[in-house]
């Protein structure tokens, strides 16, 4: 049975909700904490809402160890079947540092071309419409939907969409939150698998070692408290501050609303919810 496309699509009002980030943001971040970091989730979080359940486009957040946060990467999800350019899809990204939409490509001799386009200045024009400016710049929207229920995407669009959102809010109510979505689990400095279990996921025997998309790891950093969220089965787990790990059942995603969801999270990473009224 094909996907009805429309069911994908996000109900809220995009607009009102880039408002509502943007403010939570504004009251929580401050003078202490940069904003870049958590407004390119805002960016990212429209990406996914709009086109990964129509055409497969992901935004994964790229984490460099003795870096630090450098990129959203623009990825097709994995066994998606349409045919695509992969020269130019795979070097689309979003920047954090200028709150950038960037797109490489091969110019005619080779070289690469760099386009680069500031997309979010809360101080010059409302965020909506900076982001609006930005998706419309990516030009995502000439692509042509099609069915995709033999993606392994597909089946799980509305999940991974709504979970997307929930840990964008998380990230703009909380600027110690880390949320990762590239997880390296058990590999020493040569990229060997370790002989010793280390890694909370291989613990529970919920992942291999090797490096993992099908995860979201968000972590606490003023609790010290790590939940690990999979992106296509909903499993979770929670490493407490005190070094105790355990998987949980699952609530589901039609049980709870994106604010009971968020609420949820918050809970179990010991976020606190302050009211911005």
């Amino acid at each position: 049975m094909a996907l009805n496309i429309d069911d994908l699509i996000p109900e809220h009002d995009a607009e009102n909700k880039i408002n509502e980030q943007v403010q939570n943001i504004n009251h929580s971040h401050g003078q202490m904490y940069p904003k870049n970091y958590a407004l390119s989730w805002i960016m990212a979080n429209q990406v996914v809402q709009r086109y990964y359940g129509r055409f497969g486009v992901d935004a994964v957040p790229v984490w460099r160890d003795g870096f630090g946060w450098a990129q959203f990467n623009l990825t097709k999800a994995t066994n998606c079947l349409q045919p695509i350019n992969t020269g130019e899809e795979s070097q689309r990204y979003i920047v954090f540092d200028a709150i950038s939409v960037n797109w490489k490509k091969q110019g005619d001799g080779g070289e690469t071309q760099v386009d680069v386009y500031n997309t979010i200045t809360i101080q010059h024009r409302p965020p909506a419409l900076a982001v609006e400016e930005a998706i419309e710049h990516l030009d995502l929207d000439d692509q042509e939907p099609f069915d995709h229920s033999a993606c392994l995407h597909g089946p799980h669009a509305y999940a991974y969409t709504k979970l997307f959102e929930v840990v964008t809010d998380l990230a703009c109510i909380a600027p110690e939150l880390v949320a990762k979505r590239e997880i390296t689990i058990d590999l020493n400095s040569f990229g060997q698998v370790r002989d010793d279990v280390m890694h909370p996921l291989r613990q529970l025997k919920l992942a291999q070692p090797g490096l993992t998309r099908d995860w979201f790891e968000l972590f606490h950093v003023p609790a010290n408290t790590y939940v690990y969220i999979n992106v296509f089965t909903g499993d979770l787990a929670v490493v407490e501050s005190d070094g105790s790990v355990r998987a949980l059942d699952y609530p589901g995603w039609n049980e709870l609303n994106d604010e009971q969801l968020t609420d949820y999270f918050a809970q179990m990473l010991r976020v606190p919810r302050v009211s911005n009224s």
